[in-house]
């Protein structure tokens, strides 16, 4: 019961007491007096503004937040229209496309090329090994032609001799008519077979020379790869042309679809849309300003320290800010930036007097999760 009793008398105190302190303050604040150990100053409240411009020139076809929206990092905010890029795009697909079928048409010419290389190759390998195989046969049976020819010429002038000795013995009455009509018969033989070991020679001279034509067949051959030779080179060049070009229309194609993508206008940061320049419908040039926006949780409030005061300020310091929209509220900051060299009181403060004092550069950065605190 003790323990219930304190509790209801001290609770009341306390929240009495932060009342009571809170008034204190504000009455101070309100009166002008500060205490010990406490920097006064008046700022400006900024923070960093984004502009969001279009790169490419077009007409706002939809334009989807307006002054006082919020916006989140990546979200679509401004959508331009350009038919003039989308007609430039598919013209760098169809350009792809013909490339593509160059290339296609460019490989199957040089696999044809190449297999027509390939077969004449083998065909110069064969054709070669069969002349020389016909060659070496042909000549080796007119050689035997000619050594027959030979010998059948030898042996007609043998049996030629012998039959006319035979007849003049035969004359003289010396030899039966048997022995001159068997001499007469060898000498016959002997010119038959002269007569075809010639033919033959003559025969196996023509099959000499005609496998000796082999060689003609060959050099064809050989002519044949040269200009399978020459068609391959050209074909490879066209591929390789061909490859160039996909590549210049493949990075044409890039070019124009990234182009494209820049119609479409993503917030690069969370923030507030504090201005809209631009309404759908209108043609906004390169770099127009259509809409601006900051992030609220991220402003700053400038502030000028007096030269006599700027010691006592170090970045980190925690701060209280108060503005006329919340007389109420205090919002918490700390120093962020101190700059190092002095000036002349700018022009915003509004007496002539301060404004010839030397001062520093000091911003708060503030603590704004709700966003109440806006830029001005």
């Amino acid at each position: 019961m003790k323990s219930k009793h304190f509790k209801s008398i001290i609770i009341p105190l306390i929240i009495l007491a932060l009342i009571l302190l809170s008034w204190w303050q504000l009455t101070n604040y309100l009166s002008g007096q500060v205490p010990d150990g406490i920097i006064t100053t008046n700022g400006r409240i900024e923070g960093t503004e984004v502009m969001i411009s279009p790169k490419i020139a077009g007409r706002i076809e939809t334009l989807l937040k307006t002054k006082g929206d919020l916006v989140q990092r990546g979200e679509l905010l401004v959508k331009i229209s350009s038919e003039q890029l989308v007609a430039k795009v598919k013209q760098s697909e169809a350009g792809v496309s013909v490339a593509e079928a160059a290339i296609r048409e460019a490989e199957k010419n040089v696999r044809y090329w190449e297999s027509k290389m390939d077969e004449t190759v083998t065909a110069i390998e064969y054709t070669k090994k069969e002349t020389s195989s016909r060659i070496a046969q042909a000549e080796a049976v007119f050689e035997a032609a000619k050594a027959t020819l030979a010998e059948a010429e030898i042996s007609l002038e043998e049996l030629q001799n012998d039959y006319r000795r035979y007849k003049a013995l035969h004359e003289d009455q010396l030899v039966p008519a048997q022995i001159l009509d068997k001499a007469k018969t060898a000498f016959l033989v002997g010119e038959a077979r002269l007569e075809a070991a010639r033919k033959k020679q003559k025969e196996a001279q023509a099959s000499l020379e005609l496998a000796r034509l082999g060689n003609l067949a060959v050099e064809l051959r050989e002519k044949e790869k040269k200009t399978a030779e020459a068609m391959l080179g050209q074909i490879r060049e066209k591929l390789q042309s061909a490859r160039a070009g996909l590549e210049s229309a493949k990075a044409y194609k890039l070019e124009m679809e990234a182009y494209l993508k820049d119609t479409f206008l993503f917030s690069p940061t969370a923030g507030t849309v504090v201005d809209k320049m631009a309404e759908e419908g209108e043609v906004v040039n390169v770099g127009t300003p259509i809409l601006t926006i900051v992030d609220l949780q991220q402003v700053y409030l400038k502030v000028f320290i007096p030269e006599t005061e700027i010691g006592k300020i170090k970045i980190g310091n925690k701060a209280s800010i108060n503005v006329d929209a919340f007389p109420t509220k205090d919002f918490s900051a700390k120093v962020s930036k101190v700059a190092s060299e002095a000036e002349f009181t700018p022009k915003e403060v509004q007496t002539k007097e301060q404004r010839v004092k030397l001062v520093f550069a000091a911003e708060l950065k503030i603590e704004n999760p709700e966003g109440l605190l806006k830029p001005g």
